[in-house]
């Protein structure tokens, strides 16, 4: 944010406003404006509410952490409820969260800090307990070569997806085999050179007699297209929320090439590629 509009986000009358929302919390305004500084990046009220908050509990405030329970921790057994955790699972997480969050790392910051100000501390929040639910399952159920998530990520590469595998494994297939095949001949190629060729972007730009940057534009664009269209296909087949599904999303494209490259083994490449697109093709020599 821009000085003016944080000047104006954390003036005393938005201040006290934001602060209604925190019942029992003595705010400092210039403390908060200090503290806020360096972690609002939004002028919407709950960005921040998020802050006074975030302020209060690092500067240790009891209350402040009752309300951090009752406002965000008590909403993650309903986040999990889908993953059929015993009861006493769901609080280790719901404690393993708090710490995460509350307890501050040697120089005296805590995650909270780094989280607050942005008006998505919720979402950030489910993030959080699935990632620390689905490690708990792991522990709990180790893994005995079972197949990769839908066939395609391979669990040597990042255990943590075990859950996930049981879970969605089926709904994943079919979402990404279709992205995958929604792809052009040209794009396809392009993946299978730099993950079953192994070829460099400059090798690539070479075959195609593009500059390299242009190849890196290919990859982006085509690693953002598969991305778009699984997280699509997964909305549509798991009438999942938005934060579950973000959730979801950061473990698959964590690991999008292993999902890739065993997609094309099953994918027969085309007879020929497509051409470049003239806004593609270089001007001239070079």
């Amino acid at each position: 944010m821009s000085g003016g509009s944080t000047d104006r986000a954390t003036s005393d009358e938005a201040i006290a406003a934001a602060a209604e929302r925190w019942p029992g919390l003595r705010i400092d305004p210039d403390a908060v404006r200090a503290y806020a500084a360096t972690r609002l990046s939004d002028d919407e009220p709950e960005a921040l509410e998020e802050v006074i908050l975030g302020w209060a509990c690092a500067s240790g405030d009891p209350i402040a952490h009752a309300l951090f329970d009752a406002h965000y921790l008590d909403g993650v057994a309903a986040h999990l409820a889908h993953m059929k955790l015993a009861p006493e699972r769901v609080d280790e997480v719901r404690q393993q969260v708090r710490h995460k969050l509350l307890v501050a790392e040697p120089g005296g910051r805590t995650k909270l800090d780094d989280y607050v100000g942005q008006g998505r501390l919720r979402g950030l929040i489910k993030v959080v307990a699935t990632r620390a639910a689905i490690s708990l399952l792991r522990k709990q159920r180790p893994e005995a070569g079972e197949d990769a998530l839908g066939g395609l990520v391979d669990t040597d590469y990042d255990p943590e997806l075990g859950y996930m595998k049981a879970t969605y494994r089926a709904a994943f297939r079919a979402a990404f085999e279709g992205a995958v095949r929604g792809l052009t001949s040209r794009e396809r190629n392009i993946l299978r050179l730099q993950l079953e060729a192994g070829l460099t972007v400059e090798q690539i730009g070479a075959v195609y007699g593009v500059h390299r940057a242009t190849t890196t534009r290919w990859l982006t664009q085509i690693r953002q297209q598969l991305a778009k269209e699984t997280r699509r296909g997964l909305q549509e087949a798991l009438g999942i929320g938005a934060d579950e599904l973000d959730s979801l999303m950061v473990l698959i494209e964590s690991r999008m090439d292993v999902s890739v490259r065993r997609m094309l083994e099953v994918t027969p490449p085309p007879e020929q590629s497509e051409s470049i697109p003239a806004s593609d093709r270089p001007s001239g020599p070079g």
